[in-house]
């Protein structure tokens, strides 16, 4: 059984399609069809740090490297 842990309002202006915490489980990067990503900071209230923009269509998947 599945059970929601936390909801985060994305603010994403479209369908989100992934979102994966980094190694430390502190950021959280989420994509979307609206072609942006967007960097939240998981343990200080969700709050966005950072949105990336400039792709020119969906943005389907994020990945952090491994430090």
């Amino acid at each position: 059984m599945v059970s929601l842990l936390q909801e985060i309002d994305t603010e994403h202006e479209d369908m989100v399609h992934h979102a994966a915490l980094d190694f430390y489980g502190q950021l959280l990067a989420t994509c979307s069809s609206d072609g942006s990503i967007r960097i939240f900071n998981s343990r200080k209230n969700n709050k966005v740090l950072t949105e990336l923009k400039g792709h020119q269509g969906p943005v389907w998947q994020v990945a952090w490297a491994h430090p």
